[in-house]
């Protein structure tokens, strides 16, 4: 199966929570999910990879990290056989639907953008 990748959200400055659904129509086991913070004077993102029930819509959580509190470059890791590291990496595979949440901590701007490689 040949990587997909996916921008999930763009680089500009963000004030607000929100949910990106995401799609894994390619049947892929793994995800790297790549949060890169480029400019950053206070508050905190968490960012949630969560499964979707197929029938009831429910979300579930598959992998969260920390507060992100500075600029830099996390990813957050899923898929089988992966050794597990808290708040990064979970070793399972990825569901049909998933859905991307950002928690945010204050209305701070913070500068960032997430992007998907599905394989």
């Amino acid at each position: 199966m040949q990587p997909k990748s996916v921008q999930v959200r763009p680089t500009a400055a963000y004030t607000a929570a929100t949910d990106i659904g995401l799609d894994n129509l390619n049947g892929a086991l793994y995800l790297d999910l790549v949060i890169d913070i480029t400019a950053y004077t206070a508050g905190s993102l968490t960012v949630t990879v969560q499964g979707v029930c197929p029938v009831s819509s429910k979300k579930y959580t598959l992998v969260a990290s920390a507060a992100l509190a500075a600029a830099a470059t996390t990813v957050l890791r899923l898929g089988p056989a992966l050794t597990a590291a808290g708040n990064l990496t979970v070793n399972y595979a990825c569901p049909p639907k998933m859905n991307v949440n950002i928690a945010v901590g204050d209305a701070t701007a913070i500068t960032y953008s997430i992007s998907a490689v599905l394989r």
